[in-house]
């Protein structure tokens, strides 16, 4: 019986001290030209919700000049900070580094999209290679709620298209160990109780 005690106290420890870590995480594809690219985000989590990012360039000598053809999330909304958001009109626009967006609603197993132009600081023009984005740029998001110390991102690779970026966000439902203990406790006192009472 006392083995079948301890065995017992050795499981209700277990479960006291294990967590239970939620995924959260996200997709991005890049498409279009080098001078027209364009960004979908997927929201792969279990069941945070992604309330924003942030795209920048790499060379710092090319700037976003706008945001075209946003499309939010089903039931959500799409908003950006930077740069401005409509036709890219000759003579430039915020020539920003960065474009700064939010969104509300973001569930997992939606997606998001917007395209952007690229031009040279210096002037309106196209842009025929891929570099000027990919070249140090990188793609961050923000998750709503998931506990992360930081935004989750990624950093563009080459001339590779597609990522995917996936973290464990803060434990949830995880059992305190003080309370985990008390349980323990209350479990062996029972246990006890029953070995004393089985007849021999």
């Amino acid at each position: 019986m006392f083995k079948h005690i301890a065995a017992s106290a050795s499981l209700l420890v277990a479960l006291a001290g294990s967590t239970q870590a939620a995924t959260v995480g996200f997709a991005l594809t890049i498409g279009g030209s080098a001078n027209a690219p364009s960004f979908t985000v997927e929201n792969v989590s279990e069941t945070a919700r992604i309330s924003g990012g942030r795209v920048g360039i790499g060379l710092k000598r090319f700037n976003f000049d706008c945001v075209t053809s946003p499309a939010a999330p089903g039931g959500g909304k799409l908003s950006f900070t930077t740069p401005e958001v409509g036709g890219c009109v000759p003579g430039g626009g915020l020539r920003a580094d960065e474009i700064v967006l939010q969104a509300s609603d973001f569930d997992p197993g939606e997606t998001l999209s917007f395209s952007t132009d690229i031009d040279p600081d210096s002037h309106d023009a196209g842009v025929s290679g891929c570099g000027a984005l990919m070249d140090g740029g990188r793609f961050e998001v923000t998750f709503a709620g998931a506990g992360l110390d930081a935004p989750l991102g990624v950093d563009f690779v080459g001339r590779t298209m597609s990522y995917r970026v996936t973290a464990p966000a803060a434990t949830v439902g995880a059992v305190p160990l003080p309370a985990g203990a008390a349980m323990v406790l209350t479990a062996l006192g029972a246990f006890g109780a029953v070995a004393r009472r089985k007849p021999r």
